[in-house]
C-alpha cells in the first residue's frame, strides 16, 4: 500500500513537472529581437511578448475596436503575427505587435470613426457573401449599433458594431481575421465628408437624432433636390451617398440616414448648372433617346423640349437648359421628381 502510494506521488510530481519546467522556463526565456521603435536589438522576455499577444483581444473589446478597423497593411501584419505565433517565432511576433499598437493608437473613436465603421460594415453585408444566419445576426446587431450612434453613444455603438463583424465572420473576438478577408474599403477613397459639415449644415444633428430628427433632415434634403432640380446625373461621385441613404432606410439606422441626408443636400447646394453638367445631361438623353422607342405623342414633346434646351444653352442660359433637360430626362421615365429616387 505504501508502495502504491508512493507510486502515485511520483506519479504526481512527474506531471507537475511537465506543466510547472515550461512554465517556468517560459517565463525566464528571452529573446534578442529587433526593437521596431529604435531600430537596434533588444532582449524582450517571452512571457512578455505573449502577454502582448494574448491581451490585445480584450482591450479591443473593451475599446469598441476591431482589427478590421485598421488600414489594409495592418491586416496583412496581422496575419503575419497569427503564422509566427504559431511557429512560436517570438521576435516576430513583437515586431508584429509593435506594428499593429501604433495602428491602433492612430484610432479616434470620434463620429466620423463610428460613422465611417457603420458604412463599411454595412457594404460588406450588401456585397460579400453570408448564409442567411450569418446576415440576420449581423444585421442585428448593426441596427442596434445604429441605434445607440443616433443617440451619440459611441461605445455602446462601437460595441455593437463589433458584434455584427463577430457573426458575420464567424469571427473568435475583435482580434480575429476572417478566413477570407472582405474587400478592404479604404476611408479616404471616394466621397468623403466629417461631423463639422453635419454640425454646420445641420446642427439638430449634433446629438442624439430621433425619428422626428431624422424626418426633419429628409424633408430639407427633398426641398434642396426638387427645388434645385438635382439628380444623380449631377451629383458625380456624390451619387453613392443617394444609394447609401437607401439602405440605411431599410434597415431603420435613423441616426446614419439622417447623416447622410445632410451630406446629400451639402452636395446637391453645390450643385450649379453650367456648361459642363448641361452637356452631361444632353448625352444622357441621347443615350435614353437610342435604347427607347417613343410613342408618337410624345416625339413631339421630345423635340419641343430638345429645341427649348438647346435654345437656352445658345444664350448660355444654363439653369433654363437644365430645366428643359429636366423634363426629357421625366419624358424618357426617370421619376417625376429629383427626391422620388430617395424611395427606391
Amino acid at each position: 500500500m505504501k508502495l502504491i502510494g508512493l507510486t502515485k506521488t511520483l506519479l504526481v510530481l512527474v506531471c507537475l513537472a511537465y506543466v510547472v519546467v515550461p512554465s517556468m522556463a517560459l517565463a525566464q526565456k528571452s529573446v534578442h529581437c529587433d526593437d521596431p521603435n529604435t531600430g537596434k536589438k533588444k532582449w524582450v522576455k517571452v512571457w512578455r511578448i505573449h502577454a502582448m499577444y494574448k491581451d490585445t483581444s480584450e482591450i479591443l473589446e473593451n475599446e469598441g475596436i476591431h482589427v478590421l478597423d485598421l488600414e489594409e497593411d495592418a491586416w496583412k501584419t496581422r496575419s503575419e503575427v497569427e503564422g509566427h505565433w504559431v511557429e512560436k517565432n517570438w521576435c516576430g511576433v513583437y515586431v508584429g505587435m509593435g506594428v499593429l499598437d501604433r495602428s491602433l493608437a492612430r484610432v479616434s473613436l470620434d463620429a466620423d470613426f463610428t460613422m465611417g465603421k457603420f458604412r463599411r460594415i454595412e457594404k460588406w453585408l450588401r456585397d460579400e457573401t453570408f448564409t442567411p444566419g450569418q446576415k440576420m445576426q449581423a444585421e442585428k446587431y448593426l441596427k442596434k449599433g445604429a441605434t445607440a450612434l443616433a443617440r451619440g453613444d459611441l461605445e455602446k455603438a462601437n460595441m455593437a458594431f463589433n458584434q455584427s463583424l463577430k457573426f458575420a465572420f464567424s469571427l473568435k473576438d475583435a482580434f480575429g481575421l476572417p478566413e477570407n478577408l472582405p474587400k478592404y474599403q479604404d476611408p479616404f477613397a471616394g466621397v468623403t465628408y466629417d461631423s463639422s459639415e453635419i454640425e454646420d449644415s445641420c446642427p439638430e444633428l449634433a446629438g442624439s437624432v430621433s425619428q422626428v430628427t431624422y424626418l426633419e433632415a429628409v424633408e430639407k434634403l427633398r426641398v434642396v433636390l426638387d427645388g434645385r432640380l438635382v439628380r444623380p446625373i449631377d451629383l458625380g461621385d456624390a451619387s453613392s451617398l443617394l444609394s447609401d441613404f437607401t439602405n440605411y432606410r431599410k434597415l431603420d439606422a435613423v441616426g446614419p440616414a439622417a447623416r447622410i441626408a445632410c451630406a446629400l443636400m451639402n452636395k446637391a447646394l453645390e450643385v450649379e448648372p453650367d456648361l459642363a453638367s448641361v452637356m452631361k445631361r444632353f448625352r444622357r438623353v441621347n443615350e435614353l433617346r437610342r435604347e427607347q422607342n417613343l410613342p408618337e405623342f410624345r416625339r413631339l414633346k421630345f423635340k419641343e423640349l430638345v429645341r427649348q434646351a438647346s435654345d437656352r444653352l445658345a444664350v448660355s442660359d444654363y439653369k433654363g437648359a437644365h430645366a428643359s433637360l429636366d423634363a426629357l430626362l421625366v419624358l424618357f421615365g426617370q421619376p417625376k421628381k429629383p427626391s422620388d429616387y430617395l424611395l427606391n
